[in-house]
């Protein structure tokens, strides 16, 4: 009866959307769907069709939801170390911070639905597919271009594509532990998180990035020659001995010497 007069109180489209929210967190995106989802707004199929059109508008408008605040405190928060910069380098952990916290503190809070954020951020990562790439990168991407030149300007000894992949893993790095459920962090760290979770991820994980990111540019460079070639001295190595680790046929799994 509570649910029933909770819904009453909310649109139809946001009913729609709630549900979505839910599903997709819990079941995943390819195995709900649209009827499921108007059965558990209390809704028929034609209201969905009539707000969003198609399953596809549906996903972006639910990932929307989630990714846009998100987005949002992350760009204000990367003005604020730009400005903080005088037109100078910005500080690289003032970059980190500003990327990674928001969605650390999103997603240990109950009370800001951190355990369904957690579960869709998830859903970006262990549901591949061109979908919802498409609509992930559509909803992320100024966020992005943005984080990656403020690198640019922190880190500027590194070519635009180390930039690009250190972004991606900087964004890796942060996945893993923030999709990970209470238990399974509790069991790895040997104890409970507490109350203060979001600060101790934040405090372990902020300056693991930034080190990441200062590293040494890696004396290897594949260009669009097959080619392989060294350099004297170390400092370009066109394949060599990583190149070659990288052409060879991988052992199956569980069949490599370990001697």
């Amino acid at each position: 009866m509570q649910a029933d007069k909770a819904k009453a109180g909310v649109s139809t489209q946001e009913r729609i959307l709630n549900a979505a929210e839910t599903l997709f967190a819990n079941h995943g995106i390819s195995g709900t769907s649209v009827r499921s989802i108007t059965a558990e707004a209390g809704v028929n199929l034609a209201a969905a069709h009539y707000h969003f059109g198609s399953k596809e508008e549906l996903i972006r408008r639910v990932f929307a939801r989630c990714i846009g605040p998100l987005s949002d405190e992350r760009l204000r928060l990367l003005d604020d170390c730009l400005e903080s910069a005088a037109g100078g380098p910005p500080d690289l952990q003032c970059i980190v911070e500003a990327f990674v916290c928001p969605a650390v503190r999103i997603g240990l809070d109950p009370s800001k639905g951190g355990q369904v954020f957690k579960r869709l951020i998830g859903r970006i990562h262990s549901e591949p597919g061109e979908r919802i790439s498409r609509i992930v990168l559509e909803l992320f991407w100024e966020t992005a271009r943005r984080f990656q030149e403020a690198l640019k300007l922190a880190l500027p000894d590194l070519s635009q594509e180390q930039i690009a992949w250190r972004f991606m893993f900087m964004v890796g790095t942060m996945a893993m532990p923030l999709t990970a459920s209470r238990e399974v962090l509790n069991r790895v760290l040997g104890g409970e998180l507490g109350a203060k979770g979001a600060d101790r991820m934040v405090a372990q994980l902020v300056p693991f990035i930034v080190a990441g990111l200062r590293a040494p540019a890696p004396p290897i460079v594949f260009g669009e020659s097959e080619d392989v070639g060294h350099q004297e001295g170390g400092a370009v190595d066109r394949g060599g001995r990583v190149g070659d680790l990288l052409r060879q046929d991988p052992a199956p799994f569980g069949t490599r010497d370990r001697s």
